[in-house]
């Protein structure tokens, strides 16, 4: 059965396609392609809302059914399902996407007792529809709507610190003074003892870098070939989960063993969930920069960092100081 679905001017849409009943202007395009955008967001609301019904047929069975019928992965569906239970019909906004309600789906009610200020666990619908309605009067695209949401909780987390505890950071960037002057292979010695004060692996671990981090919090730790078994080991002691590297290739080097060592290892970490910037350009993996004054680290990397995060920024061993940055180190 091809039943009409959709007419519009010189559009007529059904279930096998959208055929052309007269020559259509610039502006009808334009018009019809905003309707069938409206149509699948108003998809995604009805499978959320048949999704909730469901639930009284099938229980814990729901998606296993829900997959059979769609086709659906059984993660859009949950999706699908949360979002329509947080938002009931009358709060959703006709003027604004489907992702941008996901955007605020995640906001927490703010609880404030006696002893100290948090997340709590309901959803802040109030706060949710203050959002909806700046990225309806300002027109926001999603990415700036989510750029919004973050920021304010950041903010709100630092009234947290300022109410509960010492600053937490978002990003913490750090090159440890790892002991290269005391390793020596087969007589080999590093070229660079006694250019710096170094740390004992021990000494590494045991920094305070838990009780800094925030919940949801990015690292980069800067390592050699040689001590990238105890990087990994030192991300995981500060609570941080692995994800890739970053190779420089700094153009020069020395020679050990017959290998020419003359790339440095930046690592990516992660605690809660990996908060870098999905949109705009990618942080690459292989950066090519001549290496200026010993052990400092390329100026494009910061820069890089500063482009795809938000939140409080620390970095750790620093020679200098940054606009944006707290920094903590020896020459400071």
């Amino acid at each position: 059965m091809n039943e009409l679905i959709l007419r519009t001017g010189p559009y007529r849409t059904t279930f096998v396609g959208t055929e052309l009943v007269r020559e259509s202007t610039k502006e009808e395009w334009e018009g019809y392609g905003g309707i069938l955008k409206r149509v699948d967001e108003a998809k995604q609301w009805a499978i959320g809302d048949w999704l909730v019904d469901g639930k009284r047929h099938y229980g814990d069975g729901l998606y296993q059914e829900a997959e059979r019928v769609l086709e659906y992965h059984y993660q859009n569906l949950a999706q699908f399902k949360r979002i329509a239970e947080l938002f009931e019909i009358k709060c959703r906004h006709l003027n604004v996407s489907y992702a941008h309600h996901y955007e605020v789906a995640s906001l927490k009610e703010i609880e404030i007792n006696a002893e100290r200020m948090a997340w709590g666990k309901n959803h802040d619908m109030n706060k949710a529809q203050e959002f909806l309605n700046k990225a309806e009067k300002e027109k926001l695209s999603i990415r700036e709507l989510r750029q919004v949401v973050q920021q304010y909780i950041v903010d709100k987390e630092n009234e947290f610190r300022l109410a509960n505890e010492p600053k937490k950071y978002h990003v913490i960037y750090a090159d440890p003074p790892w002991p290269v002057g005391s390793i020596i292979v087969d007589k080999w010695e590093s070229p660079i003892e006694d250019k710096y004060p170094t740390m004992s692996i021990e000494n590494i671990k045991t920094l305070p870098i838990a009780n800094l981090a925030a919940e949801q919090c990015s690292l980069f730790l800067w390592t050699t070939h040689t001590f990238l078994p105890d990087a990994l080991d030192v991300m995981k002691i500060w609570g941080f989960k692995y994800f890739c590297l970053i190779t420089w290739d700094k153009g020069n080097g020395w020679t050990q063993n017959g290998f020419h060592k003359k790339t440095e290892l930046l690592l990516y970490g992660y605690k809660g969930k990996i908060n870098i910037e999905q949109y705009g350009d990618a942080i690459p993996t292989l950066i090519s920069e001549t290496k200026e004054q010993h052990s400092k680290k390329p100026d494009k990397i910061r820069k890089l960092i500063e482009v795809k995060t938000i939140g409080n920024r620390l970095e750790l061993f620093a020679r200098e100081t940054y606009e944006g940055w707290d920094s903590w180190g020896n020459e400071i």
